[in-house]
């Protein structure tokens, strides 16, 4: 990465530059640049004039407004950059802060406003995959990173143009592939720009319900050494890159182990990529970037993880606030105050091209890029052959926050795609038969996860929350977790009496979400079904005219049956419950017993007394179902009518 640090960071070319500039081949070349490196230059180069100058895009805020920078395009002679560097580091802090390209028509290119992909999805940044992230991020490990970090650091260097560069690519390439073998959704592939020597790997798992949409997290895979004359001795010259930037490709890597060990497969499509030459002027992600914007590519998200495992600062994770999306970043905030609270976000920002979020960013996809520290504070030892596991600490705690955020990122983004294996709640999430759990609460964007297992031939399945305070909505499905965009059974009402039948359910199990649309206290959710068939009717079931049972009694969700049997000519038949203790339900059905959708009347009132009219009788027999909405007990049934 091209950081504000005391390393010589060199120039940033993008893809019209071949390789390194050689000082003692000096050549004309245009740099874009930002207006605080336009002045160090005039500094060190006073002849140099801006040939033309725009304002570009940076971002946009939270309230919708968009933030500028004013871009200039100077042509110099590349003899000037190494002063120029120089000059930037003493007066600003940082690295480079402009752009290298062999002619003015590629400059004027790149800094033309960006066109509006169309099509691009636009998620909702909902955070509802608990039941996946919560146990998996527990399951990555320092350990592991480690292990990445340190065989990457093993290569003598890794520069995009060289053979151990290539090399680098290659074993990347077969240690995803070989973490991945046995899944067919999942490919990898190298992307080679021109005559580079080190390819980009790029890992695709093809999304199961929008394999068009794409998630994409990167990082980079080469190295430099800025004290090598501008990277000349591509074989000899050591530049092990532990932080920059093997730390993030290792977080990758990580975050596949634990995705693949779970058989993760996401809705959306999901690309990790490792991206060739980007120490050099972002080659290999500009490159495919470029590519994914020309064929209006559908990316739903960017994430970059650039150094990611020397804790320079105080805070935890810095986000860049600039060349990213406003509304993203704050998705991402929201990741780790709700997967990892115990860590600090603090926002910054780290200038101009300073990482391959930047070409993302340029097509006018969403970007992101968490940081280890403060710009200034990062790592002091990248770009050399300093860059080593040991100047880290011997450690990767620090990437492991990274790389925690990242599965989250890739989850709550990739969504859950398999329907196959049901996701278990936490231990105490089942729902009984009947059997309401109260008190329920829980904030703002939270979300809940319980099971109900229906046996066979059962009948008329309710899932219901009801009571309390605040807004909780309601999902189910069959088989798998409900999503905010997978489910079965959705009522989406105000308050928090919401309620989902299923007159003939399957049986299994069936998942039960509640998502707070507001912060709600004291719910109560309940499932209940009825088991054998139709209910059951007792030994003395029917009922005389004007003649009451009393006594009556029965347990929550239990039913039981009566008949009353009309003569011709009857009319004013009144069936009714009253009396006793509990609350119990009824339902009547003139010719066939009554369920609990399908009925001619139904009073659905509380507690016991309950009624039911009918001016024009059929003659014949009507049906009538009581049904325990809680147990209840003491309670009379009575049917009469005039006539007959």
């Amino acid at each position: 990465m091209k950081l504000r640090q005391a390393i010589a960071c060199g120039l940033l070319s993008l893809a019209s530059l071949g390789g390194a500039a050689s000082a003692a081949t000096p050549k004309k070349v245009w740099l874009t640049l930002d207006q605080n490196s336009y002045t160090a230059l005039q500094q060190v180069d006073p002849a140099a004039r801006s040939l033309e100058s725009r304002y570009v895009a940076t971002g946009t805020t939270n309230k919708g407004l968009v933030t500028v920078d004013r871009i200039h395009i100077v042509p110099v002679d590349d003899s000037v950059l190494g002063a120029l560097s120089a000059q930037v580091h003493r007066q600003l802090h940082h690295c480079a802060g402009y752009i290298t390209y062999d002619s003015l028509d590629a400059a004027r290119v790149a800094l033309q406003p960006r066109q509006a992909l169309a099509g691009l999805t636009v998620p909702d940044y909902t955070i509802d995959q608990q039941a996946l992230v919560t146990p998996w991020i527990a399951q990555q490990t320092a350990g592991h990173i480690a292990d990445t970090i340190q065989s990457l650091a093993g290569f003598n260097n890794r520069y995009y143009n060289g053979s151990t560069g290539a090399e680098a690519s290659d074993w990347l390439k077969s240690t995803w592939q070989t973490m991945a073998a046995g899944r067919s959704d999942i490919a990898v592939k190298q992307v080679v720009r021109g005559s580079d020597k080190q390819a980009s790997v790029v890992l695709t798992i093809t999304g199961t319900q929008h394999p068009e949409q794409i998630v994409v997290m990167g990082a980079h895979l080469d190295t430099v050494n800025w004290n090598d004359a501008g990277g000349q001795s591509h074989d000899t010259s050591r530049a092990p890159g532990a932080d920059d930037d093997a730390s993030g490709v290792a977080g990758l890597t990580e975050t596949l182990r634990v995705l693949l060990a779970n058989g993760y497969k996401p809705a959306r499509t999901i690309q990790l990529m490792a991206y060739a030459g980007e120490e050099f002027g972002l080659y290999g992600s500009n490159y495919i970037a470029t590519d994914y914007a020309n064929r209006n590519v559908d990316v739903v998200g960017m994430l970059q993880l650039d150094m990611t495992n020397y804790k320079g600062s105080a805070g935890d994770i810095y986000l860049e606030d600039d060349y990213t999306d406003a509304a993203q970043n704050q998705f991402v905030e929201s990741l780790v105050n709700t997967y990892l609270p115990q860590l600090s976000v603090v926002h910054d920002q780290c200038g101009y091209g300073c990482s391959d979020h930047a070409s993302w960013h340029n097509q006018g996809y969403a970007t992101s890029m968490p940081f280890e520290s403060r710009l200034g504070d990062d790592n002091p030892y990248i770009h050399s052959s300093k860059d080593t596991y040991a100047n880290s600490g011997n450690q990767a705690q620090h990437a492991l926050k990274f790389t925690r955020l990242a599965l989250a990122f890739a989850v709550e983004l990739g969504g859950n795609g398999d329907g196959d294996t049901p996701i278990p709640p936490t231990g105490g999430d089942v729902l009984a038969n009947g059997v309401p759990k109260s008190g329920l609460s829980g904030a703002s964007g939270s979300t809940v996860l319980y099971k109900v297992t229906v046996p066979a031939g059962a009948s008329n399945l309710v899932i219901s929350t009801s009571g309390g305070s605040g807004d909780v909505d309601l999902y189910t499905r069959y088989g798998a977790a409900p999503t905010t965009s997978s489910y079965d059974c959705r009522p989406y009402r105000s308050g928090n009496n919401e309620s989902c039948t299923v007159a003939t359910p399957q049986a299994g199990t069936y998942y039960v979400q509640l998502r707070a649309y507001q912060a709600y206290g004291g719910v109560t959710v309940k499932a209940s079904w009825t088991t054998g068939g139709d209910p059951q009717p007792p030994a003395d079931d029917e009922l005389a005219n004007g003649v009451a049972k009393t006594g009556l009694s029965g347990a929550t969700g239990g039913t039981a049956l009566y008949r009353v049997i009309v003569p011709a000519g009857s009319t004013n038949l009144t069936i009714g419950s009253s009396g006793g203790t509990g609350d119990v339900d009824m339902y009547v059905r003139f010719g066939s017993a009554p369920t609990t959708s399908s009925y001619d009347c139904r009073p659905y009132r509380n507690g016991n007394s309950e009624s039911c009219t009918f001016t024009q009788v059929q003659a014949g027999t009507y049906y009538v179902m009581l049904k325990g909405y809680q147990a209840y007990s003491g309670v009379s049934l009575k049917a009469s009518w005039n006539g007959g």
